[in-house]
């Protein structure tokens, strides 16, 4: 193979191998670790690789991937100092958390044994077909007013009383949730007009068959963030043979 190079006033002619480099020539080493990258109008730009989000883009587009990834993450590590900041917060106990910051208390133990299901009750709304009665069970939501208001009696029982929280007299905590597999259930009573009684009974624990209201559940409560233990009995009056106000009528056996 021949190749000529060179100027109007010199040409230089060469063959084989020595045509082929000058042809393809080697890519010179880069001055560091990165990626080549090529505009539209055929300039280069040289990224270093800890910089680069994709391996194909133009050096315009690679600034911009820069800036992204950037504002990526100074907001991750944003968020990652808020939730740090949280968790530093709450205070966690061996059968509770208190999360400090939303003022709410949640439940790591449970007595329940099975679905908080009452049973011989109707749950279905539509009136007895003989006498026009209705009555029926409805397990009340998550955001219905009736449960929240149950969660909050026993967060403030709960905040002032056996944990002692420091802020518990000017600030109200609330339960997150019941404990698992409890459900609050309204009960409803009434004609084929309308709705005449609604009383609300939770449901849940293995040793009761309900508590039908807040201050029936706060004993039972107590004993749930203490653990539960079979060593420490629950004091509210289905379950304490000692307690004065005992009901043996919930007491399941």
């Amino acid at each position: 193979m021949k190749l000529y190079r060179g100027h109007s006033e010199s040409v230089e002619l060469l063959y084989g191998d020595q045509a082929l480099k000058a042809l393809y020539p080697e890519p010179k080493e880069p001055r560091s670790r990165g990626t080549f990258y090529q505009t539209n109008s055929g300039a280069g730009a040289y990224i270093p690789s800890r910089s680069v989000d994709h391996p194909i883009v133009s050096a315009g587009q690679g600034s911009s991937a820069r800036k992204q990834k950037t504002a990526s993450s100074s907001r991750a590590k944003s968020e990652a100092s808020v939730v740090d900041a949280e968790e530093l917060d709450d205070l966690h106990g061996s059968s509770y958390i208190i999360r400090s910051r939303t003022k709410q208390i949640s439940f790591l133990v449970t007595d329940a044994t099975g679905p908080s299901t009452p049973s011989h009750y109707s749950f279905s709304p539509e009136p007895n077909p003989h006498t026009g009665i209705i009555d029926y069970m409805a397990p009340l939501p998550h955001s219905h007013s009736q449960s929240l208001s149950w969660r909050k009696k026993i967060g403030d029982h709960l905040a002032g009383g056996i944990l002692q929280l420091s802020d518990a007299s000017s600030a109200h905590y609330s339960l997150s949730d019941f404990p698992s597999g409890y459900t609050l259930f309204e009960h409803r009573k009434g004609d084929r007009y309308s709705i005449k009684r609604r009383d609300r009974y939770l449901y849940g624990s293995g040793s009761v068959m309900r508590f039908r209201s807040p201050e029936e559940f706060y004993p039972h409560g107590e004993w749930l963030i203490r653990g539960a233990s079979s060593s420490i009995p629950c004091e509210c009056k289905y379950c304490s043979p000692s307690s004065t106000r005992r009901d043996d009528r919930l007491c399941l056996p």
